[in-house]
């Protein structure tokens, strides 16, 4: 840099440190300047005056001041027009909306011209926002700040109500919600009465099972039968309806009416050997509409197309206005039960039966104590045991117990220094009384006895006199205990079955 330069370059310094402004001498200069020459090819800028340097560069820095303030201005009104609820500020304002009224814009906001891009706001997240209301004529009000839900139609019935009432009122409560609400109570479905077990099954048979007609069988689940439940099976099965004992092969519907124990036939060839003989269970046997009743009897039936051929070996059938006594043969159908005829051999003892679980009319198993009273004996440990020479073990019936034809007493006891002991039945009137003595050989094991009711004798009779008649109500049963001193006697179980 020469001289010159650095003479031109100080007094632009002290120009604009010092806004000392020399005269404006361009005219002066212009004007002494002298007449053009040739230009050599190299063509040398003049130096800017000092003055003008210190006036452009005074005006730039305003330039960037000025558009600095306008950008600011302008993301300030942005800003402030975007949000919904607070006018947005004048233009030009920079003190927005809580500027003084005669306040001025400090510098005119430019245009928005083709070449100036306008400064976007920044990008806020979606919030959700009621949807914006069509546009109303100028004419109409101005809209409330909060759209309301124009109101439903009313019900048939039910005056219109105006939007200004609902607007004014207060919104109703909410109702409760349904789930909170308490069902309507019902009245209770009656529970089906249970009629009894599955007794025995024979070894590899399936019993099939099922509610009604629209379901399909299954294989039955629990012993517990139920009034309504149908039965299938192709080989006999044993089942206990209160005290009586069927054995069926084939179809069968179990029921409940007019306290029967209804056995319904639902198959042809479907046979049913029915025993309520001196029992508390009256059957009810049937065939669409073919019905027969028997209250204290045995009998074999056998389903056909439309007819019930009834074998009555026990007892007595009752059947269309008719009574079929034992050793009877009949067909009940549409025109009622046909002549009787006298048994066959085969028919007093069917293919049926063979190998048939034994009739329970009475068990005990000394868990607890007898449904009738205890008075001899004391329970312990699930057997009820007696001791001493004498001592008296017994417990009244209850129900009463029916010496039916074929009944067998079943014992399981155990004695200790015991001689005899006497087996005693006693009928309901208590005047009656038919036992008989066992003399004990084995002591300390386990024993069965086994005798049938019908043998034991009269107690005044003797040996050859009279036996237990059948039909006796039995109210009490006894067992003496006979021996040394310290004898004792042990009983397991105790039930009377008829075969």
């Amino acid at each position: 840099m020469n001289r010159f330069d650095e003479r031109m370059l100080d007094r632009d310094l002290e120009e604009a440190l010092g806004h000392d402004a020399p005269a404006d001498l361009r005219e002066r200069i212009l004007a002494a300047r002298p007449s053009p020459r040739r230009r050599s090819t190299r063509i040398r800028p003049l130096p800017l005056p000092a003055g003008r340097r210190s006036r452009q560069t005074a005006l730039f820095a305003a330039a960037a001041i000025s558009l600095s303030v306008i950008a600011a201005l302008v993301v300030l009104w942005s800003y402030v027009a975007t949000r919904p609820a607070a006018p947005a500020p004048a233009p030009g304002l920079a003190g927005g909306a809580n500027a003084p009224a005669n306040a001025q814009p400090a510098f005119p906001l430019p245009a928005p011209g083709v070449h100036a891009p306008q400064p976007q706001p920044e990008a806020e997240a979606p919030q959700s926002q009621p949807a914006p209301r069509p546009q109303e004529p100028e004419t109409l009000p101005p809209s409330p700040p909060q759209p309301e839900p124009s109101p439903k139609p009313a019900p048939p019935g039910e005056p219109p109500r105006s939007p200004e009432s609902e607007v004014e009122r207060p919104a109703p409560p909410l109702p409760t919600p349904r789930e909170t609400q308490p069902p309507p109570t019902e009245a209770p479905r009656a529970e089906r009465p249970q009629l009894g077990s599955v007794l025995a099954l024979p070894r590899g048979a399936r019993l099939q099972v099922r509610d009604s007609d629209s379901e399909s069988w299954r294989e039955a689940e629990s012993a517990a039968l139920f009034a309504g439940t149908f039965l299938r099976i192709s080989d006999p099965a044993d089942l206990t309806l209160g005290d009586a004992l069927v054995r069926f092969e084939g179809t069968l519907r179990l029921g409940w009416s007019e306290g029967a124990v209804c056995v319904d036939f639902i198959e042809r060839k479907t046979r049913a050997w029915c025993d309520n003989l001196g029992g508390r269970t009256p059957l009810r046997l049937g065939l669409r509409e073919l019905l027969a009743y028997m209250d204290d009897g045995v009998a074999c039936v056998e389903a056909g197309s439309s007819s019930l051929e009834i074998a009555c070996i026990e007892g007595s059938v009752r059947a269309a206005g008719a009574a079929l006594e034992a050793g009877r043969f009949a067909t009940l159908s549409a025109k009622g039960l046909a002549k009787p005829r006298d048994l066959t051999a085969a028919e007093r003892q069917p293919r049926l039966i063979a190998g048939m679980a034994p009739r329970r009319l009475l068990r005990e198993d000394f868990t607890e104590e007898p449904a009738g009273k205890l008075y001899g004996g004391a329970l312990q440990d699930g057997l009820v045991r007696v001791e001493g020479p004498g001592a008296l073990l017994a417990f009244d019936i209850s129900p009463t117990l029916i010496a039916v034809k074929g009944a067998k007493l079943r014992l399981r006891y155990r004695v200790m220094d015991c001689s005899s002991i006497y087996v005693q039945f006693l009928g309901e009137d208590v005047r009656r009384q038919f036992g008989s003595e066992f003399t004990q050989r084995k002591q300390g094991q386990w024993l069965e006895l086994e005798i049938r009711l019908d043998s034991l004798p009269y107690d005044a009779a003797g040996a050859g006199g009279e036996k237990m008649p059948p039909n006796l109500k039995l109210g009490k049963f006894q067992c003496y205990l006979r021996g040394e001193r310290n004898c004792t006697l042990e009983i397991d179980w105790l039930e009377v079955v008829r075969e």
